[in-house]
């Protein structure tokens, strides 16, 4: 892993995150992620942002509207985890999301009843986390606040290398978790739609 690529697209990435009028009146979906593993608490604001975690179980939580599909309201919420840096250094706001590859037409995983059980690292897939209702969800409820709903996804274990993997044994020190959720439907990963996260294992 490049860390001097990380710090560099830190400071270049400050550029696009200066504040912006126009976003004034949109519920920013990075501020609503925090990672929460055991009694810790970890919260992002930042574009690119990192965290350590231990080698043990997680949970990601963040808000969307809901996902109707009879009104075409396809919110939904896309997380990738990759371990290429390649593939992060050419992500940017304003990208179509079509444009990235990990999140284009067809690379959606499928999703067990009630959403995934474990963390599928995958430079060419992502998890695409929606909720209409209780009976229809791919993450678990947590409260409501007007178009807006906080959700939970809990995870248990790892997929790599087509095996599930504990944490304790993932041999994987570092992965980013890259998150969008598209919540004006303009298919375009916009500056407050859009998170970066560093993860590395202890």
């Amino acid at each position: 892993m490049n860390h001097y690529f990380f710090s560099y697209a830190l400071l270049v990435i400050g550029l696009f995150t200066g504040s912006n009028d126009s976003y004034a009146q949109k519920v920013n979906f990075r501020n609503s992620v925090s990672i929460v593993q055991g009694n810790k608490t970890f919260q992002f604001s930042n574009l690119f942002d990192s965290v350590k975690l231990n080698r043990d179980s997680f949970a990601i939580i963040f808000q969307s509207k809901k996902y109707n599909e009879k009104k075409k309201k396809w919110f939904a919420t896309q997380i990738a985890a990759i371990t290429c840096d390649s593939c992060v250094t050419t992500l940017k706001p304003g990208q179509p999301i079509e444009a990235i590859p990990f999140f284009s037409e067809g690379t959606g995983l499928a999703a067990e009843d009630f959403g995934y059980q474990n963390l599928f690292i995958d430079n060419e897939a992502h998890h695409y986390i929606t909720y209409t209702d209780q009976k229809d969800r791919r993450a678990e409820y947590i409260s409501e606040n007007g178009d807006y709903v906080k959700l939970r996804w809990n995870i248990s274990l790892a997929y790599y290398n087509d095996l599930d993997v504990e944490f304790s044994k993932l041999p994987v020190n570092q992965l980013y978790l890259v998150l969008i959720n598209d919540d004006n439907l303009n298919k375009v990963a916009d500056e407050d739609e859009m998170l970066i996260v560093l993860v590395s294992f202890e």
